[in-house]
């Protein structure tokens, strides 16, 4: 017990050091936090500047490229149109000679339906340009004869991460859009100068890693539905893991953590975007996080020497204490009270410390009260078992009536109304996962008016009585339920079961009743009551409500009574 309490004490003292270390870890974490977010922030507005001038710029030589594209465009698709009445026929020499006469680098002929049918870049023959995405396919279907030229922005080729510039054209009432590539890069060194583009595609967004250490990698990125390709980084094509990710880009920013490292993809809206398929940047930092994991590691070393050398000093000042001034009071009055529990009825006295001395009359005073509570408790633990088991009786008995009485007809005994509103939405809930089927009558009691009024209500709930109980000797198994419906109508649910057995059970229900030969002298049918049945058979494997499937039924049942009653009309819906 010594030890014990010992370790008590020494675990509460141990606790609180790690408590307040924790809460210095924590502070160091915290500000590690606002420091990453502070070099993350200030990297991100680099990027959102030198993004924004890299796309006016570009922006402004593309519309240079624009107007010599009009003029070009619909020579090109002339010289095609004129070359070949099947344009797939066309040869990869003939549009080689187009690409160098016009100086663009690739030329595409896509059909009405989409489909890349000829080019002189075969990675893409065949491609289906409609496929990748519902945009690319309202742009084509936008083109077809019209005669217009429309130019994309720039954009990364999904086949191979080049970085190009699309334009289509569609002559007057054509089928057929004619497509150009430019090569950006190469464009832009011809008109400009190669350390234009070296600067544009590199120099333009270093950044200064001396003062942010962590920021170990930086890039822009152009989405595509179907990948991700680096704009800076040739053949750098963004893994699935994280395309995914991207293709939920619900808010302007997605941070993906792995091992030491944290990579932030941050959204910005390109210029004049046009009918592109990338109307925005990606921009991504890759933040190295071993830097705060080393302080912190060395910080919980240094907290752990601390509490240890803490801990062995208390352990030592509260044994020596406890030792001399605590346990053998402690020890006196734990075996009393072992004593106690034995039956022993005998007193504690202990005069000193004052502390001691209250708690040794506390467990006298105790003692006392135990023993006068035990007698209470066993005799109210034993009178309330048997209030309980009663209790518990009665209480079974009667939700087990109410609840027969909730889902069951009061005369007839069968499941009422309530019961059928409940059991025929289940079963086609049921049923429309297995598309299984369900077959559904709709009973009435011919002339049923006629019968309590000659006969009065008396004979009259005798009748239905008979009829239901022949109806629940038919409809016997698990799932199968027969249900009074109101007045003289009852209804029956058959699930799982096809059209010929259904109409098999109808005419047996039909004809059984009938020979029941409950005498019925005022019936237009016969001597004896007569029933009229809707019957149908549907497979659930459409959104049929339960209005649905009984509107079916009681048409039929109409039906029955306009061809002269005591008759089945049955309809297979699955055929």
């Amino acid at each position: 017990m010594q030890k014990q309490i010992i370790s008590i004490i020494l675990s509460a003292t141990f606790l609180s050091i790690i408590l307040i270390g924790g809460s210095v870890l924590f502070v160091v974490r915290d500000n590690q936090v606002a420091e990453s977010e502070r070099a993350i922030s200030v990297a991100q507005e680099h990027l959102r500047k030198k993004l924004r001038l890299f796309d006016l710029m570009i922006a402004e030589d593309e519309g240079v490229l624009e107007k010599r594209i009009k003029m070009s465009l619909p020579k090109i698709a002339g010289q095609l149109l004129s070359q070949h009445n099947k344009l797939d026929e066309v040869s990869v020499e003939f549009i080689n000679r187009l690409c160098v006469q016009y100086e663009v680098d690739e030329i595409y002929v896509i059909n009405r339906e989409g489909i890349v049918i000829n080019t002189n870049f075969s990675p893409d023959m065949n491609l289906n340009l409609k496929g990748v995405s519902e945009a690319m396919a309202e742009l084509l279907d936008s083109l077809y004869g019209k005669g217009i030229v429309v130019s994309d922005r720039f954009n990364i080729s999904v086949a191979t991460g080049v970085i190009k510039k699309y334009s289509y054209y569609s002559p007057p009432e054509s089928n057929y859009i004619f497509e150009i590539a430019h090569h950006l890069k190469p464009h832009l060194a011809k008109v400009r100068s190669k350390h234009y583009v070296d600067f544009l595609f590199g120099e333009l967004f270093l950044f200064d890693s001396a003062s942010n250490t962590e920021i170990t990698s930086v890039d822009i990125l152009i989405p595509h539905d179907i990948g991700v390709w680096s704009l800076l980084k040739r053949n750098k094509k963004i893994s699935m893991e994280v395309v995914g990710i991207l293709s939920e880009f619900t808010e302007s920013e997605v941070r993906v953590e792995s091992d030491e490292k944290i990579n932030i993809y941050k959204k910005f809206n390109r210029i004049n975007t046009g009918v592109g398929q990338s109307p925005y940047f990606i921009t991504h930092i890759e933040y190295d996080t071993q830097y705060h994991h080393d302080v912190l590691v060395k910080s919980s070393f240094i907290l752990f020497i601390i509490v240890i050398i803490i801990t062995i000093s208390s352990f030592l000042v509260v044994s020596f204490y406890i030792d001399r001034n605590i346990f053998v009071h402690i020890n006196n009055i734990v075996n009393h009270l072992n004593a106690l529990a034995n039956g022993s009825r005998s007193v504690l006295n202990i005069q000193n410390p004052l502390e001691f001395k209250l708690i040794s009359q506390a467990v006298n005073y105790m003692q006392d009260k135990i023993l006068s509570r035990e007698n209470d408790l066993k005799k109210a633990n034993d009178d309330f078992e048997i209030a309980l088991i009663e209790r518990t009786t009665e209480l079974r008995n009667a939700n087990e009536k109410l609840e027969h009485l909730s889902f069951h007809d009061g005369l007839t005994g069968l499941a009422n109304r309530r019961r059928f509103d409940v059991a025929l939405p289940d079963e086609l809930h049921r049923l429309r996962r297995s598309s299984g089927c369900l077959s559904f009558f709709i009973i009435d009691i011919d002339y049923f008016k006629n019968y309590n009024d000659t006969l009065g209500h008396v004979p009259g709930d005798d009748c239905l009585r008979k009829i239901s109980s022949f109806l629940d000797s038919i409809v016997r198994r698990a799932p199968d339920l027969a249900a009074r419906y109101g007045g003289e109508e009852f209804s029956v649910i058959l699930p799982d079961i096809d059209g010929t057995s259904a109409e098999k059970i109808a005419n047996n229900i039909c004809e059984g009743v009938y020979k029941l030969a409950i005498a019925h002298p005022s019936s237009e049918v016969g001597p004896y009551v007569s029933v009229s049945i809707g019957a149908i058979t549907l497979k659930i494997d459409a959104e049929y409500s339960p209005k649905d499937i009984i509107d079916k039924a009681d048409k039929l049942l109409y039906k029955a009574k306009k061809e002269g009653r005591n008759r089945v009309v049955f309809k297979d819906f699955t055929l």
